[in-house]
């Protein structure tokens, strides 16, 4: 394909033609399907060709330049890091149940950790502890307990990466629900 018809492509496609969409889409059918073989992902096909078209709506509709190599580096950016989300996903919600945490479970870790908490923030911690996957849940009880993240992410089987990411993002709906109260 020359520089010239790509660009033509792509601008039609931003523009809203199905042809040309297709016609990219039939292009990276190949990356499409190396990544969901390489990355053994748990979603069936039909669905991961459906996640990587509207990852491929969604690049298209940012990307500014009009350029092959552009457009190909950003899609596979993107894809990978759709393949990323969708690991996180399945792990988040991968059993039902779980760790269950009542009131007498968190004020037996607060008092072990010897803080006397109103029970106003008791209820606070299970009100936010009860929107929390499996994992999210045993990952505030390790932290509470005193384990360091490395420790986490042994017990739980979870790279530390995730840990990390779990607890800023843990941070950031504490502080949300403190900015609210």
């Amino acid at each position: 394909m020359t520089n010239q018809k790509a660009m033509q492509l792509i601008q039609a496609a931003q523009a809203g033609d199905e042809a040309a969409f297709q016609d990219i889409f039939e292009a990276f059918r190949g990356l499409v399907w190396t990544l969901y073989r390489d990355h053994r992902l748990q979603t069936q096909q039909y669905d991961w060709e459906q996640e990587s078209r509207l990852v491929l709506y969604q690049t298209l509709r940012k990307l500014k330049a009009t350029h092959w190599g552009a457009l190909t580096r950003y899609y596979n950016q993107a894809l990978r890091h759709r393949i990323v989300q969708l690991w996180r996903e399945s792990y988040r919600y991968e059993s039902a149940e779980g760790v269950s945490l009542n009131e007498a479970c968190v004020s037996t870790y607060v008092q072990s950790a010897q803080i006397a908490p109103p029970s106003a923030a008791v209820a606070t911690i299970v009100d936010l502890m009860s929107n929390l996957g499996v994992k999210e849940r045993e990952f505030v009880l390790l932290l509470a307990m005193g384990y360091d993240i490395n420790e986490c992410a042994a017990q739980l089987e979870r790279s530390r990466s995730w840990c990390y990411a779990t607890r800023q993002n843990l941070k950031k709906i504490y502080q949300a629900e403190a900015k609210g109260s």
